[in-house]
Order: structure tokens, then sequence, then C-alpha cells
């Protein structure tokens, strides 16, 4: 008895996650950049806020005035950045930008209090990214494997001479 208590309440603990994300969002995958600040006067509102990797690479920070404020970002300052990372496609010929979650300076991390949510469009965006991550993943691994499994083949023609 104790036993199938057991396993309803664990059956619950694991199914009941599944059924409540359809009632809410999924979960983001965050993404961890680290650059130096670079601000771009806007003379309609906001700076533009950009992340300068080491490399040059340069990453629009999507941040509100609100947020903008709250974290108190200047220019030429070192951070590491979590968010949701939106990145350049075939498909999509976007620059790359980063929902902020939170920021990384000094040692002290701030989390966002109101960080700028992805649009149904950058959504579609982000899963077609990610659909192109795991083809890619795929045929790596179906590469790899194919790769492995010739060698083994040709080794494997001649062991199995000695079978017989």
């Amino acid at each position: 008895m104790k036993k199938f208590l057991v396993l309803i309440v664990m059956a619950s603990i694991f199914c009941f996650p599944a059924l409540a994300q359809g009632n809410v969002e999924v979960a983001e995958k965050l993404s961890i950049l680290e650059g130096t600040i670079e601000l771009l006067p806007n003379p309609g509102g906001a700076p533009v806020v950009n992340l300068v990797a080491e490399d040059g690479t340069k990453t629009e920070l999507v941040l509100s005035k609100a947020a903008l404020q709250q974290l108190g970002l200047q220019s030429k300052q070192r951070i590491r950045v979590e968010g949701v990372l939106l990145v350049q496609t075939a498909e999509n010929k976007v620059q790359q930008k980063l929902f902020v979650r939170a920021v990384v300076k000094n040692q002290v991390r701030q989390e966002v209090l109101d960080p700028v949510k992805l649009a149904e469009q950058e959504r579609k965006q982000l899963k077609a990214y990610e659909k192109e991550q795991s083809m890619l993943q795929v045929q790596q691994k179906t590469q790899t494997n194919t790769e492995q499994g010739g060698a083994p083949e040709s080794s494997g023609g001649g062991s199995g001479k000695g079978k017989n």
C-alpha cells in the first residue's frame, strides 16, 4: 500500500508540471554574455544600449526605460548579462538582441524588475533559431556516428573472417 501511495505521489509530481505548461508561459532559455557597454544617443527616447564582446560582436540589449534607470548602466562599463538571446538566422535577418533579465556588475547580480517580453514575431524567430540549432546538432551527430561507424565496419569485415 505504501508503494502504491508513493507511486501516486511521484506520478503527480512529474505529471502536474506537464499539464500546467499549457496554462503558463514556457520557461525562457537564458544566455549569458560578457562585454563592455556602449550607449548610443537616441533623439526620440532612451539611448540604444549595446554590449560589445571581446571579439567585437555587438549585441543590442533590450531594456525598458525603467530597467535602464534601475541598472544604472554607463558607457565603457564591463558587465555580464543574462537574458533571452535572439540571433540572426537564415530566415531572420535581425540584429543580435538580448532581452535582459539580469545583470552582473562589480560582482553584484541585479534582477531586472520590469523586463521587456518578447513579441510574437520574436518568439517565432527564437523558435526558428532553436529549430535550426537542433537540426545542426542532429546533422553533426549523424555525421559523427557515420564517421565512427565507417571505421569499425572496415575493420569489422576483417574480424568477421576470424569468426568463420
